[in-house]
């Protein structure tokens, strides 16, 4: 009888605490993931004097829900939520008017917008707490459909710690072009070749493309479940 392989190890590069999401999915699918974030975050306090007027609240990510709760104390806005993980964040943090898409609305920046648009009773002013340098425009979204809103930077993600790549990898995931920057500083040509990475998006893909990596993998929508179905297939 052969011996049983272990199933093959992918490296999670997203930041704490999405990457444990990610890991536990990648389970499911029958991966072994990796956790190493190449990046952490970093809550703004400087943020907290500019988000008390808040009656409605847009989060694209666990990590602003949890920078916002250690912020305001506050918790009656309503809260649109871009997933399911950052709805459930959200009601850890203790809000309680949390809307939550649908399974193909999951993860999608502009999807969350026209849910946002759609929602009755349609929102007067959406503030979204966010990164100091955001994958994608929502309040420039919400705007363009009618809705006000505004974007308030709440936290920011630094370089971490990690000096080096995982051992023994079969490939990568890319969540945005941020980390996308901080794997190519970690990653030689040699080790890239033999590696294979799943993409959220082009932008994320792009600063990898020099190095020459095996395969790109690119998501066919920016959100992480439309990234986990191309390892499904």
């Amino acid at each position: 009888m052969s011996p049983k392989l272990d199933p093959p190890r992918l490296w999670i590069t997203r930041t704490h605490p999405q990457a444990e999401a990610t890991a536990a999915r990648l389970r499911d699918l029958g991966w072994t993931p990796v956790v190493a974030p190449v990046l952490q975050i970093r809550r703004l306090d400087e943020a907290r004097t500019d988000l008390s007027d808040a009656d409605d609240l847009a989060f694209t990510s666990q990590a602003a829900v949890m920078a916002y709760a250690g912020l305001i104390a506050r918790r009656d806005s309503r809260v649109f939520a871009i997933g399911s993980a950052t709805a459930h964040a959200a009601r850890e943090a203790g809000f309680t008017a949390v809307d939550t898409p649908t399974d193909d609305e999951w993860g999608d920046v502009a999807a969350l917008a026209e849910r946002i648009a759609r929602a009755s009773p349609r929102p007067a002013m959406v503030m979204n707490p966010t990164a100091r340098e955001p994958a994608a425009d929502l309040a420039e979204m919400l705007v363009r459909r009618g809705v006000g809103a505004r974007s308030v930077a709440v936290y920011e993600t630094i370089k971490a710690t990690l000096t080096a790549p995982p051992d023994n990898l079969f490939g990568i995931l890319v969540h945005s072009p941020k980390a996308a920057r901080a794997v190519a500083g970690l990653v030689d040509r040699d080790l890239a070749q033999r590696l294979c990475v799943w993409s959220i998006s082009e932008a994320a893909a792009a600063p990898l493309r020099r190095l020459g990596f095996g395969r790109i993998v690119l998501a066919d929508r920016p959100n992480e479940q439309a990234l986990l179905e191309k390892l499904r297939q």
